[in-house]
């Protein structure tokens, strides 16, 4: 996902879950991504608007078919995270050496994307805490929306601690 190639996105995300972007720049960078488009998104002058940025790729992650921590895992994360004797980091990275390897490599990148927006909160004003709110039900979510809003603070937990423990997580490439 290209957003991820840019440091400048890294440090000036901001409020990433507070407005969702100008909806004309948010259709404007679908159309060119649609399109096979080369374009720049470090380019302020053509798109000044994080939070547009920011839904798109939280749009993207959330219209795929499987989230991506896939349907067929969703009890194994939810388990791992209401049992606190269970979630440890190596019950963590088992559970993610499961993943398909187009997600692992997806959702790795993601993290590493968030620990470095969180790495600058001084800036960005994103603690792991607020990042993992706004991402949790975006990374992973129920077939069933029911049952989504009364999961959703347990998917942040998840993704709290995936973007706190990232490089302890994701050490080991995905095979």
């Amino acid at each position: 996902i290209q957003v991820f190639q840019y440091p400048y996105l890294l440090t000036q995300l901001n409020a990433c879950g507070g407005s969702p972007g100008s909806t004309q720049q948010q259709r404007h960078i679908v159309q060119l991504f649609d399109n096979g488009a080369s374009f720049d998104l470090c380019d302020e002058d053509q798109f000044n608007d994080i939070s547009a940025i920011t839904g798109v790729l939280k749009s993207y992650l959330r219209q795929l078919p499987e989230p991506l921590v896939p349907y067929s895992m969703h009890d194994k994360y939810i388990y791992i995270m209401e049992t606190p004797d269970a979630l440890s980091i190596p019950a963590m990275r088992l559970l993610l050496e499961q993943l398909p390897k187009p997600h692992y490599d997806t959702l790795q990148r993601l993290c590493t994307h968030l620990k470095v927006v969180h790495d600058h909160s001084h800036q960005t004003r994103m603690s792991a805490r607020n990042l993992a709110i706004v991402f949790g039900p975006t990374i992973m979510h129920a077939r069933e929306p029911s049952v989504e809003l009364i999961e959703t603070p347990i998917y942040a937990r998840a993704v709290e601690f995936l973007i706190e423990h990232e490089a302890a997580l994701f050490s080991n490439p995905h095979t």
